[in-house]
């Protein structure tokens, strides 16, 4: 049984160039199947304008803001809203935009324009909207909302040639901004998850198209960006992340129209290897984006706890991107950072040192530094049992890691050791289920562990049943392309084999 592997083993450029004012490229009748052109970002309160005043938007999504306002302007053109300002020589029409902008259309528009506005600037902050040299500080933006001719933009998907064209347009502007909108998150008593759009179908596409050729950016409002760090430093990254990567799946996305859908996953299948790569292209770039915010956060903080509390953060984050050398930097520096503390300091932040003393020892575990590993995590074990009470789900979580160390263990205690991880991994199981319920990802995992027991004692009628169960809760909750599912996967196909054929020799794998 020795080798096997557990869960977590699994786991501004607008200024590129002169800016020319919009030509026939965005006309009606041209050819261009996605044009580039984009407004200047201090149009907007002229929009407003436009449509009654910026109190006549309030409530509405993006998707009624273009049935109620930009369609009635430019029916009688048939044409994108850029080109119908082009038509009466409005100057705040560019040729090539200089930001693609990704956003969920169903959210509420002027939420998207207050993220927008943190991340840019106000539109118009001191009303010289009208001023050219002002209008040429702030950058064009690609929205298909003012960007795509309203009439036309889904019978384009008849047309093989819309999605190159749609990713040239992306590539060619070079850089796209994400707007962040909460969602529900899949386990209980855990806050919304502040994510990109990544359940709508159109959005996971342009990411998709983004991630190939250049860093994502991501808009948020500073309400948001509070709730944010808020939910990393009191949740576990870990949990945070896989259940990200439960939300991007491009089989399970959504879209307004069901052929858009269809034709999206057509096209990424023919421009991948399949759908796993293009969510895990997409997965990168998010963590990519929380680790760069978390160390702009740490490089300005300058309060020790919150010191504490980050380098925790970014231990796990590396840790689940596979970078183990920063990983260990980060969570060792956390160490160094609470002995500085005095004891009524240290005793108060005892919580967030015990977790940083279980990420070390998870990301020894995964170092193949098992002893090591075994010994911080029994300290911490003991600690969280005292200051959290022995059925805590993180009091859980040390247990079932401790589990996962035990079995890796070699020498003369093997066989001691292995009957103490599956006591060790029935009270986790046992105990999850009535704190977490039987549907909680951590049960999941328990019940899969349990299985992979009886797959490496060779009791397979007992390890079908249990692996089965548990693909298929998890492909109704994480779906098909997750780790977690894809290592159910593996060791049912293993369990199959030795049920058939008992010479047939594979490893097991454990779910953290």
């Amino acid at each position: 049984m020795g080798g096997s592997l557990s869960r977590e083993d699994q786991d501004d450029a607008e200024k590129k160039g002169s800016v020319e004012p919009c030509t026939s490229s965005c006309t009606p009748g041209s050819t261009v199947l996605c044009p580039k052109a984009g407004l200047y970002w201090s149009y907007l309160p002229d929009f407003y304008q436009a449509c009654g005043g910026r109190d006549r938007l309030q409530g509405l999504s993006t998707h009624q803001v273009c049935e109620q306002f930009v369609k009635p302007m430019v029916k009688q053109g048939d044409q994108s809203f850029c080109e119908w300002l082009e038509s009466q020589q409005h100057p705040s029409v560019a040729a090539q935009a200089a930001v693609f902008i990704c956003h969920d259309w169903q959210s509420e528009f002027l939420k998207i324009i207050e993220s927008l506005e943190c991340h840019f600037g106000p539109a118009a902050s001191d009303g010289s909207n009208d001023d050219t040299s002002t209008r040429h500080k702030r950058p064009i933006i690609w929205m298909s909302l003012f960007s795509l001719n309203p009439h036309k933009q889904y019978s384009s998907l008849d047309n093989p040639q819309w999605f190159h064209s749609l990713q040239s347009t992306i590539t060619e502007i070079g850089r796209t901004v994400v707007v962040m909108v909460p969602h529900p998150s899949i386990t209980p008593n855990h806050p919304p998850l502040l994510a990109p759009p990544i359940t709508r179908a159109w959005c996971l596409l342009e990411l998709y198209f983004t991630g190939a050729v250049t860093p994502l950016e991501f808009a948020m409002t500073e309400h948001q960006k509070k709730q944010f760090f808020q939910t990393l430093i009191e949740h576990d990254p870990n949990d945070m992340l896989h259940q990200i990567q439960a939300l991007i799946d491009m089989e399970r996305s959504h879209a307004s129209v069901a052929q858009d859908k269809q034709a999206i996953l057509r096209h990424i299948m023919l421009q991948s290897m399949g759908m796993a790569p293009a969510n895990a292209l997409v997965l990168d770039q998010y963590r990519n984006w929380v680790i760069a915010t978390c160390q702009q956060a740490l490089n300005e903080c300058d309060n020790d706890t919150e010191l504490l509390q980050l380098y925790n953060v970014m231990g796990e984050l590396y840790r689940h991107q596979g970078n183990y050398v920063r990983a260990e930097c980060q969570l060792e520096r956390c160490f160094q950072i609470s002995f500085q503390f005095d004891k009524k300091k240290r005793k108060e932040l005892q919580p967030e040192i015990c977790k940083a003393m279980h990420n070390l020892a998870r990301l020894y575990h995964k170092q193949e530094h098992h002893a090591e590993a075994k010994t911080l995590l029994e300290d911490c074990l003991a600690q969280r049992k005292k200051l959290l009470g022995p059925s805590h789900p993180d009091t859980l979580s040390s247990i079932n890691l401790l589990a996962n160390i035990l079995l890796r263990l070699g020498g003369d205690h093997q066989q001691t050791n292995h009957a103490a991880a599956m006591a060790l991994y029935d009270d986790c199981w046992n105990q999850r289920k009535t704190v977490l319920g039987g549907n909680h990802p951590a049960t999941l995992a328990s019940m899969h562990n349990r299985a992979a027991i009886w797959l490496d004692r060779h009791k397979y009628d007992k390890a079908e049943p249990l692996f089965e169960a548990c693909l298929e809760k998890e492909l109704q909750l994480l779906g098909r392309y997750h780790p977690h599912t894809l290592v159910t996967m593996d060791n049912m196909v293993i369990t199959y084999e030795r049920k058939a054929n008992t010479n047939v020799l594979a490893q097991s794998s454990k779910l953290d």
